[in-house]
């Protein structure tokens, strides 16, 4: 709890640096005349004819200090002088806690940009091992009780440096009843110690109970498809209850044990303050106006020592989100990609590209994927690749792609290794549509516009024409400023692929790499896919993966892959012809319409 906490500090020092300075110099100027205000009582009460012995002590201090700045230590003046200094403390109180709130929050908006950064520059592999919901929790929940730590370590902060200020003056009115204050709180400070730890634990459960909850309500809604079509609306609301009251009974510990502290601080705290105000006039003598000052200063003394021990504990609710937060920055640090970009005029593109693999091999752990690969796939030709679901064709997208690096092998593009290529140059001129467009809830122009940069709407609706998109977008009552809804919810399957290949069209790729784009789609739809990639031919290097065989009919060359090994390759007519794998799959897939 402790290193975490340390950890916590040095981050925040590192982030806010004069900002934490100046905060804790309002912390400590508000404090001190706070302690003022309430010293000017004990000259207050004896103009006022109360008290007398040590309170003169007090008077001839605060008459020398009146004296040295011009003003005479009247009851009238005084009373102006502490309404002045409440009231210029009330300003530097507001101004301490406005600062506190910009640097709480911005605290907590500064880890969100850093752990969205740090999603964003992972390499693909991340993504496949992290739960998309644990990444979503610890970016909004985590780093939100990260903002707690924040703000329960200012409480505690502030709480400390008021209550030095507090027990100075109280030392001076009465070192007796101030050494009996401190050795109450004390005992009941470690005799409440275990409830901090408690907190601690209860914090880390809260952590691990908002993760799965998340996951559940991300899996559940996510597929409310298949739970209404299964009727099995019962199993998942029993899942999800589950969860969801592990959840809330560590929330109502939580919020127990605070209350539980506070009725304990309350008791210990009134109990105290009775024995302090008996023992200065029992036992120490004070006088009227000092023992009126005590009893003031105790009052505010007591539930600031004692709240000492509630932030600490509350402080124990939060801190397991720092070790989420850090442990999420550290596993997508370790997957950074290198994004890097082309030298400008870079003529490495220019008129196509033009790839080679050579025993390419990948695997997943244990398992073998693709097997000592072999393909070519020269400048403005279209490339099939066919196979049964599990021959490893996505894979080997994904390492054109680069989202995966082969373990053996090479790639060339260009007759240039592809890991010497700038990573993000690469991709931005690769145009890629999978199987299923992803859209954002957004208008059609920025969803094909979405990373065009200055592309303008000349060529963002000549590529929905070459995608044969255009005539529907008009169609639509907006058009072009039509929203899609979320994930293109309102557009039919046809039209998302579509607008998938507009987008990929509009940063005018030199390879096309379509990834099963047509096999989720109707006859017709996919005839109009089909129709639109057949114009692009020549016009780039289109590879094309496909299930469904006759999506590959039109291409230059078709290469059959099964187990990850290449079985076959040549044209339609050859595979055909071989009476081997591609002719076998065929005529299955002609059975089977």
């Amino acid at each position: 709890m402790i290193e975490l906490w340390a950890l916590f500090l040095r981050d925040v020092w590192e982030r806010f640096r004069f900002r934490i300075v100046f905060l804790v110099g309002l912390m400590m100027v508000n404090s001190l005349m706070e302690g003022i205000a309430l010293a000017l009582l004990v000259p207050l009460l004896s103009l006022a004819g109360i008290g007398g012995g040590r309170e003169s002590t007090l008077l001839t201090w605060f008459q020398n200090i009146f004296a040295a700045i011009g003003i005479p230590l009247e009851l009238t003046t005084v009373l102006f002088f502490i309404l002045g200094v409440s009231f210029v403390q009330g300003g530097v109180f507001l101004t301490q806690s406005w600062l506190g709130s910009q640097l709480q929050y911005g605290y907590m908006a500064s880890w969100r940009e850093t752990l969205f950064k740090k999603y964003m520059a992972a390499s693909w592999p991340f993504f496949v091992k992290s739960r998309s919901s644990d990444l979503i929790n610890t970016l909004l929940n985590e780093t939100e009780r990260l903002g707690g730590v924040f703000y329960f370590t200012n409480q505690l902060l502030n709480a400390a440096i008021v209550t030095s200020v507090y027990l100075a003056l109280s030392l001076y009115a009465s070192w007796q009843a101030t050494l009996l204050l401190l050795i109450g709180g004390g005992v009941v400070f470690l005799l409440t110690y275990p409830l901090v730890q408690r907190s601690y634990v209860i914090g880390k459960e809260i952590s691990a109970h908002t993760k799965e909850l998340h996951s559940r309500i991300q899996e559940f809604i996510g597929g409310a498809k298949l739970v209404k079509a299964t009727a099995t609306e019962g199993l998942a609301r029993s899942w999800f209850r589950d969860v969801n009251v592990q959840l809330q009974d560590a929330h109502a510990l939580a919020a127990f044990h605070p209350s539980l502290l506070k009725a304990i601080v309350e008791f210990s705290g009134i109990a105290l303050l009775c024995l302090v105000v008996v023992a200065g006039a029992l036992w120490f003598h004070s006088g009227l106006a000092s023992l009126l000052v005590i009893v003031a200063l105790f009052i505010r003394l007591v539930p600031r020592i004692f709240s000492l021990q509630q932030n600490i504990q509350l402080l124990g609710l939060y801190l397991p989100s720092i070790e989420v937060v850090l442990q999420s920055e550290t596993t997508a640090g370790s997957h950074r990609e290198l994004l890097e970009e082309a030298a400008p005029g870079s003529p490495l593109f220019v008129g196509g590209a033009a790839i080679s693999l050579s025993k390419v091999s990948f695997s997943y752990g244990e398992r073998p994927v693709l097997a000592h690969v072999t393909m070519e796939f020269p400048k403005g030709r279209t490339i099939g690749i066919v196979g049964s679901s599990g021959a490893g064709k996505s894979t080997l997208v994904d390492c054109l792609i680069r989202l995966n690096e082969p373990q053996a092998g090479r790639i060339l593009v260009n007759d240039v290794p592809i890991r010497d290529l700038p990573l993000a140059a690469w991709r931005r001129c690769i145009g890629y549509v999978s199987q299923e467009t992803f859209l954002f809830h957004d208008t059609i122009r920025n969803n094909i516009l979405w990373g065009a940069k200055g592309t303008n709407d000349s060529t963002m609706i000549g590529a929905a024409r070459k995608a044969g998109a255009h005539e529907f977008i008009e169609s639509l009552p907006n058009g072009y400023g039509t929203i899609v809804g979320d994930r293109g919810v309102r557009l039919s399957g046809g039209q998302k692929q579509r607008l998938g290949l507009a987008r990929a069209l509009t940063h005018r790729p030199v390879v096309l790499i379509l990834d099963e784009a047509t096999s989720a789609l109707d006859s017709e739809s996919e005839q109009c896919v089909l129709d639109a990639i057949k114009a692009l031919h020549g016009e780039m290097t289109i590879i094309m993966i496909a299930h469904r065989l006759s999506t590959v009919k039109g291409a230059d060359r078709i290469y059959v892959l099964e187990d990850g090994k290449v079985v076959e390759e040549g044209t339609w007519a050859d595979l055909l012809a071989q009476k081997a794998r591609f002719s076998a799959l065929w005529e299955l897939q002609q059975a089977g319409h």
